[in-house]
């Protein structure tokens, strides 16, 4: 990772949204403590002060507060500091799943319920209970304080926020928080082959003239396919092509080349039509193949080898045999979600042997095999009809539709940050341990926000009662002192929790 993409991100584990909240606390019990001294240096009871005591202990804390939460809001920024380039992502931000709208709701519910109960117990208690009126604004201010909802404010956008952070800090950038959200509960990964699991690059394995073949030489044969493949930008293209020049072969200058979707390519070369691609293209042509050299090309499909087959119009002049290079943290990733019980499949337009073959190196089962481009979503679909959610992984050029029709759309290899149109998850780098780990963060990011949740509503269903004096005749109570340093403790619970998302 380049220094460049290092500086993205700095993670850390604050937002300064409500972070003005657990001041409040702290300072109520501040002021709390140096009103009644300065009562008692004045030789005066706080009794006397009457309802003042309202202003004297409400007012102070609470403008001083909100110029406590204004001044963190401008100086203690939130240290997942996002580069301007990944702007999309603090927009992705703000589109906040629903649920989270709905907890907001309740919060804000919440805060004006708080506060009619704080009031309505010390009303009551002075009222009916005999307390003074310094005794009842206690108690208001005890339930106002431990009740404080900051913990539950803090909860879920201060999760979210550091997992944006540590997303952008390994290059994982997403449009759509939903599926990235949605990426750790995912039943079932599925990989396109080649250039996520395989390098994009292919290895020349040999070539071979097929049974009553016109040719007098491979090199004939390599220097023919080569010539249609040069105006080609495919991995299987490019191996051929420098395996040519490689031997120093002369490359024909083929004409008016065209790709032909899911076969392969075509191009003519005097006045004679070229084709090069897979076994599809037999098929389509009704042509087969010598019982000998059908032997060969499926020795050469189980041991993991891509066949590309060579016509000259109606001739067979023979075929190509390239290899796949698995990357080299491949079974890491696989392993990493593995370890993660997902489901994991392989998808791929070669043939049923080379998916096989590279499954088997990786330790994965289920293949699909033979799949066009535009079959790609299909498979997805059907995976999904037994209640399955999918996360498709690919390039965002051939797996388009199969990155849209998934659960989750994750677009491998992607250059630059800017979302992808077809994706929710974009991921720079072309280290399939980075998708794992993308997937394992949005899984510890779940388990946070939840373990926030209900520490919080933990918090405040045990306080409250307390607070509200429903134990004060068995001598158990809250003073606004104690109970700002519960919720104070309590917020810094919930920071310290989601914090702890950058271990590991």
């Amino acid at each position: 990772m380049d220094e460049q993409q290092q500086h993205r991100a700095r993670p850390s584990g604050f937002n300064p949204g409500w972070a003005f909240l657990p001041g409040i606390a702290l300072l109520s019990g501040l002021v709390y403590a140096l009103t009644l001294t300065a009562i008692d240096l004045l030789g005066a009871s706080s009794t006397d002060l009457g309802f003042w005591w309202l202003f004297v202990w409400l007012l102070p804390v609470l403008v001083a507060g909100r110029f406590i939460g204004i001044s963190l809001e401008r100086r203690v920024k939130f240290e997942s500091v996002l580069d301007s380039e990944l702007a999309f992502m603090k927009q992705a931000q703000k589109l906040r799943p629903e649920f989270e709208l709905k907890l907001e709701k309740i919060v804000n519910w919440l805060v004006l319920g708080v506060i009619a109960l704080a009031a309505l117990v010390s009303v009551l208690g002075w009222a009916v209970g005999g307390l003074s009126v310094q005794d009842a604004v206690e108690r208001f201010m005890s339930v106002l304080l431990v009740a404080a909802p900051q913990a539950l404010w803090l909860a879920l956008p201060t999760v979210s926020r550091l997992a944006t952070a540590i997303a952008a800090y390994n290059g994982i950038y997403y449009s759509d928080r939903a599926q990235f959200d949605a990426l750790g509960a995912v039943d079932m990964v599925l990989f396109d082959k080649t250039g996520t699991l395989t390098t994009a690059e292919r290895k020349f394995i040999g070539a071979h003239l097929t049974h009553g073949s016109p040719l007098s030489s491979t090199d004939e044969l390599i220097a023919i396919a080569a010539g249609v493949e040069v105006h080609a930008d495919h991995p299987i293209a490019i191996a051929i092509a420098n395996e040519a020049r490689g031997r120093a072969i002369e490359i024909p200058e083929v004409k008016d080349f065209r790709q032909i979707p899911g076969q392969g390519a075509a191009g003519t070369l005097e006045a004679q039509t070229i084709v090069v691609g897979g076994p599809i293209i037999l098929t389509s042509r009704n042509m087969t193949l010598y019982v000998g050299d059908l032997v060969k090309c499926d020795a050469s499909n189980h041991a993991g080898h891509t066949v590309l087959f060579v016509i000259r119009d109606t001739e067979l002049l023979g075929w190509l045999e390239l290899g796949d290079n698995v990357r080299d943290t491949a079974k890491n990733a696989v392993l990493a979600l593995q370890f993660e019980r997902k489901r994991i499949g392989l998808l791929t337009g070669d043939a049923q042997g080379v998916a096989t073959a590279v499954g088997q190196q990786l330790g994965i089962k289920e293949t699909f095999a033979e799949v066009l481009p535009h079959q790609k979503a299909e498979v997805v679909s059907r995976l999904q009809s037994d209640t399955s959610t999918i996360a498709m992984v690919g390039d965002c050029v051939n797996d388009a539709q199969a990155l849209q029709q998934a659960d989750v759309g994750v677009a491998f290899a992607v250059e630059g940050s800017e979302p992808v149109e077809s994706a929710g998850v974009a991921i720079a780098s072309n280290d399939p341990v980075l998708f794992a780990r993308a997937l394992i963060l949005s899984k510890k990011a779940a388990k946070k926000a939840r373990q926030n949740l209900v520490w919080s509503l933990g918090f405040t269903i045990i306080t409250l009662p307390i607070a509200a004096g429903v134990f004060a005749g068995i001598g158990i109570s809250l003073t606004p002192a104690i109970a700002a340093g519960l919720s104070l403790a309590m917020s810094a619970l919930v920071l310290v929790n989601a914090r702890n998302l950058r271990r590991g």
